[in-house]
């Protein structure tokens, strides 16, 4: 169930890409040269191919490198942690992330990010989704925080929602730039988050928060 809930926000976000991709001016990205992926699925849309990666080692993010966790508590490979991104043919970059670690632990994790082509577009995300969530989830609870990605300060918010299932769930979203990319940022865990040292090792690398 959660799982489906977290591919539910993760589309609220790719509206923002939505629409022809022919005529899509992708943000930058992080470079498909970086890592070496497995082809998971491939779809086509209209006469072009979209393609499903996926890594079980590393991810990327901001050109950035980073070892995803060696240890799983699950009895299934296919719950231990992984990275996946989507991009069409034409892409030489990726405009999104995904690190899915929700089933690899007793208090599991999404990382998940998107790249714009200005920042205002990353603000616009992270306001449209917590208006969204707020809409759809039966408790609610929002605070303004400072984050920290990649050692540079930036606004953001901890979120505490609450499923029709009972269901807990908290949540970092924030937004910011690092060197010419412009990214917006959702961190969702089912243990505590109070503050950094909550956060696994992997993403404490990357991101802090108070």
């Amino acid at each position: 169930m959660i799982t489906v809930n977290l591919r539910k926000f993760s589309w609220l976000i790719s509206v923002f890409f939505a629409g022809d991709c022919c005529s899509q001016i992708f943000p930058p990205g992080d470079s498909l040269t970086l890592l070496q992926y497995d082809t998971i699925r491939i779809e086509t849309e209209g006469k072009i191919n979209r393609f499903e990666l996926e890594n079980k080692k590393q991810f990327s993010f901001c050109s950035q490198l980073y070892d995803l966790p060696k240890d799983c508590e699950a009895s299934e490979l296919w719950n231990c942690c992984k990275y996946s991104t989507n991009v069409y043919e034409m892409q030489t970059q990726t405009s999104a992330g995904s690190v899915n670690c929700l089933n690899a632990f007793k208090n599991g994790y999404n990382l998940t990010w998107f790249y714009t082509n200005d920042i205002s577009d990353a603000k616009s995300m992270i306001d449209t989704m917590l208006n969204q969530f707020e809409k759809q989830v039966s408790s609610f609870k929002k605070k303004e925080i400072k984050c920290f990605v990649l050692n540079k300060e930036f606004p953001g918010f901890l979120c505490e929602f609450t499923y029709s299932d009972n269901t807990k769930m908290n949540h970092i979203l924030t937004y910011g730039s690092f060197k010419h990319y412009n990214f917006s940022l959702q961190y969702s865990t089912t243990g505590s988050l109070k503050d950094t040292n909550d956060l696994p090792e992997t993403v404490k690398k990357m991101l802090a928060f108070e």
